[in-house]
């Protein structure tokens, strides 16, 4: 078997350097939908496997954005298994560049081109002492503390402000 070039996460996968067939893309936050539709539209056969009920489910997005989201993937042709994202077996291609194999807990069985785990991003703050800077301790996801009205990093007091950017977390 040979996983090199089949098996991506989320930083590997801008080097795939193809388009395959067919990918499996498992999970249902922001990186598993917007990598769905980008190879969608490059013109890959799409299946979206998920734990949850509904893509972007614990994401802090309203329900009928979730429900919306998902019905513009089914509509363009993405095949989405709804509380099948639990990956039981991986059979990665017999060779370089061939089509590898993923058993759900369902016991379906999806034979794809490339297989894309995206089933999210911790934070890195922990270890960092962002005590001594003022802020609070990371939350257990390793994330900052975030006041999501101003966002700016929650401090212990001062005159300590952090203004944050990009993907944050909570502790969900």
């Amino acid at each position: 078997a040979n996983a090199t070039g089949w098996i991506f996460d989320s930083d590997s996968i801008v080097g795939i350097g193809r388009v395959p067939e067919h990918i499996f893309i498992q999970g249902g936050g922001l990186i598993a939908v917007e990598y769905a539709f980008i190879f969608e539209r490059l013109g890959a056969k799409v299946t979206l496997a998920l734990r949850e009920e509904r893509v972007l489910q614990g994401k802090d997005v309203d329900i009928d954005i979730s429900a919306a989201v998902g019905a513009r993937l089914e509509e363009r042709g993405v095949e989405i298994r709804y509380g099948d994202g639990n990956v039981v077996k991986v059979t990665p291609p017999a060779e370089h560049g061939g089509v590898g194999s993923v058993e759900l807990g369902s016991g379906t069985v999806v034979e794809a081109g490339a297989f894309l785990s995206a089933l999210g991003r911790g934070g890195a703050a922990k270890g960092l002492n962002v005590e001594n800077a003022g802020l609070r301790p990371p939350l257990p996801s390793g994330h900052l503390a975030v006041d999501y009205n101003s966002l700016v990093a929650e401090s212990t007091g001062g005159d300590c402000r952090v203004f944050v950017a990009g993907g944050t977390g909570k502790d969900w």
